[in-house]
């Protein structure tokens, strides 16, 4: 999750009057949410105050779920610099901090906005599950597929599964995902976008075993894939 973009948004006065993007979708195990950096930077509230109110409260905010956070560390390149704590608030605990927010009438236009942001995830929310659901009846056909891969070794099924994965635009394997995005099965730890993407190389992974492609071919399309999908460089 990247909130670079929103924050400069939130810092342009009439973008901020439309409360854009104030909601995020996690990995198919994890609620919609918001942050403590969105919070702080559309209610008109110091980021550090609403940290600390995230850290004082924090018993009372896991009352309404797993009270979640993540580790950024700083952008490669730049000098010094230490890793951030960005918390994240599903609906009820959002709710709950906006009434240690005060009632400026900042703060009750971005309540009304944020409502309305987290009722309009919802429907997304339900897709990606769905999403996730079809997904299982496919993974079956992976595994007939490479049983009757003529390379098939007790490594396969792993090998083909994390090359598909970090083809999917998150260049980690499944043990690398389920750490990063704690998950007891990697595919629970992909976003929508994700699946999607997942779902579309599985069924070129499926053709290729079919056609008794080997793995270093098979790779080597994938990365084609992959590379022809990225920005072209300067």
């Amino acid at each position: 999750m990247n909130t670079e973009k929103i924050l400069n948004a939130a810092a342009n006065k009439n973008l901020a009057k439309e409360f854009g993007n104030l909601v995020f979708l996690g990995n198919v195990t994890e609620e919609p949410y918001t942050t403590d950096e969105i919070v702080a930077a559309y209610s008109e509230n110091d980021i550090e105050s609403v940290k600390r109110l995230a850290r004082e409260h924090k018993q009372d905010f896991e009352e309404f779920g797993v009270f979640r956070f993540e580790i950024r560390k700083p952008n490669k390149g730049t000098q010094g610099g230490r890793p951030t704590k960005t918390y994240k608030f599903n609906e009820q605990q959002a709710t709950l901090l906006m009434t240690y927010l005060g009632n400026t009438p900042k703060v009750r236009a971005f309540k009304k906005a944020l409502v309305r942001a987290f009722f309009a995830m919802r429907d997304e929310k339900l897709e990606q599950i769905k999403n996730r659901a079809r997904s299982i009846p496919e993974r079956r056909t992976l595994t007939d597929a490479i049983k009757n891969w003529p390379y098939c070794n007790k490594w396969t099924y792993k090998a083909i599964t994390d090359l598909i994965l970090k083809a999917s635009s998150t260049g980690m394997n499944a043990q690398q995902l389920k750490r990063k995005r704690s998950v007891s099965n990697a595919m629970d730890g992909l976003t929508l976008k994700e699946q999607q993407t997942y779902n579309a190389i599985q069924n070129v992974v499926i053709g290729l075993l079919d056609l008794k492609q080997s793995y270093q071919q098979i790779k080597t399309l994938l990365n084609a894939m992959t590379a022809g999908s990225q920005p072209a460089a300067c």
